[in-house]
């Protein structure tokens, strides 16, 4: 990640994203920055993911000419059953 942050056109990118997208998952580095990832917290990346990274933060397509009861039925009995709507 560090070597992102050398080159003046990533930079130049990353600010325009971060000004442009406030407030928007667009806003920010999917890496993070190397100077805030130091200072992470075990917590609060546990929190993070279990936020962002569970199914109700979503969103599935299916195209073809399948069932899509049978998909949608499959998606539930083998993924999605297990877990809890974060509300």
């Amino acid at each position: 990640m560090k070597g992102a942050y050398q080159d003046s056109d990533r930079q130049l990118m990353m600010t325009l994203n971060e000004g442009l997208m406030k407030g928007t998952p667009y806003g920010y580095d999917s890496g993070g920055k190397p100077d805030s990832i130091v200072s992470l917290e075990y917590d609060e990346l546990v929190d993070l993911h279990r936020h962002y990274y569970h199914p109700s933060n979503m969103s599935f397509y299916y195209y073809g000419k399948g069932d899509i009861y049978n998909e949608l039925q499959l998606l539930n009995d083998n993924y999605l059953k297990n877990y809890q709507n974060e509300s």
